[in-house]
């Protein structure tokens, strides 16, 4: 027989620590139409600001997440600075640093000392195509001292007669992986429609002879923007409605963010600390700002628009602006 007495203790198990929610914060400025055509740009601080008009008269506002300053296309700008406009860190002192009223899109570099932009009437005898450019610096090609950086046509275009064919292209967006690549919407010539990558204006220069290389057969896709090892764009061409993806620079794991059937939505916009996903939605009845993991999960809205129609048609339709993300 079994004899002696058995004690058995409890142990409480080693609690799970309950993983603390990354803040959001920083500011995301985006177009809203002012109700005449025109876009203006319009800020909020996170997370808890309200929304304010910033820059009148302007749209596809892009901030440097590395020195918080702001660029915008000002093309509908009341003082006549209707080219690409900086700001300062606090949106003030606004200067005028393109030649061109159809320069768009401007987007920084990762390190913001320069930037790339998409313009359609800058190449004589091929207007209409959109071809991209980087300056040498901040300053209007004009006002450049070095005659190659004053001729941005000849040698700010990304890149007219490379190997084979010119490179038409629109959306462009700069990446920070350390290739320092142009990610942008092919739209004729060597690129037919689709998302292509092609190293930086300075690395073409360098070593030059390099044609874009696919990363995503998506013709309608818009690049919005970039962080770390991954791209962020909007398209419609895999659903019935417009959905925002993400994707790595070697074209894998292809990623949808938004997951809404039946809602519009677009401009991905990445938090500067890479945790966090911002983009614009109708899903709910009426156009806002929601927010998503940046490894994909349920959005929530962070905002709605302070106007009920706040995108434009035609040449302002909303699939063509951005919106952005900045400390």
């Amino acid at each position: 027989p079994l004899r002696g007495l058995m004690v058995f203790r409890a142990v409480t198990p080693t609690p799970t620590a309950t993983p603390t929610p990354v803040p959001i914060t920083g500011r995301i400025a985006f177009p809203m139409d002012d109700g005449a055509g025109h876009y203006d740009v319009w800020v909020v601080y996170l997370p808890t600001g309200v929304p304010y008009r910033a820059i009148q008269g302007a749209r596809q506002p892009n901030f440097s997440k590395k020195t918080g300053r702001l660029l915008v296309n000002g093309e509908d700008n009341p003082s006549g600075q209707n080219n690409i406009l900086l700001t300062d860190q606090n949106i003030k002192g606004i200067t005028m640093i393109s030649d061109s009223p159809s320069d768009a899109h401007p987007f920084w570099d990762p390190d913001g000392v320069r930037y790339v932009f998409d313009n359609t009437n800058l190449l004589q005898g091929r207007a209409g195509n959109a071809f991209m450019f980087i300056p040498c610096s901040l300053k209007r090609p004009q006002d450049e001292a070095q005659p190659d950086c004053a001729n941005l046509v000849e040698m700010g275009v990304l890149f007219p007669g490379i190997n084979r064919g010119e490179i038409v292209g629109e959306y462009p967006v700069w990446t920070a992986d350390g290739r320092h690549s142009i990610v942008f919407r092919g739209a004729g010539g060597q690129s037919p429609y689709g998302i292509y990558s092609i190293p930086s204006w300075s690395t073409l220069r360098d070593g030059g002879g390099q044609l874009p290389a696919l990363l995503v057969k998506a013709p309608n896709g818009r690049p919005a923007d970039a962080y770390d090892q991954r791209i962020f764009f909007f398209t419609n061409d895999w659903e019935d409605n417009w959905e925002v993806y993400s994707i790595n620079t070697d074209g894998s794991n292809l990623t949808n963010l938004s997951n809404s059937p039946g809602s519009s939505d677009g401009h991905p916009a990445v938090s500067p600390d890479g945790h966090w996903v911002a983009f614009t939605s109708d899903r709910d009845g009426s156009w806002g700002i929601w927010v998503v993991p940046v490894t994909g999960g349920t959005p929530r809205k962070l905002l709605d628009f302070p106007k009920a129609f706040p995108w434009g048609a035609g040449a302002h339709d909303w699939t063509t602006e951005r919106i952005s993300w900045g400390p």
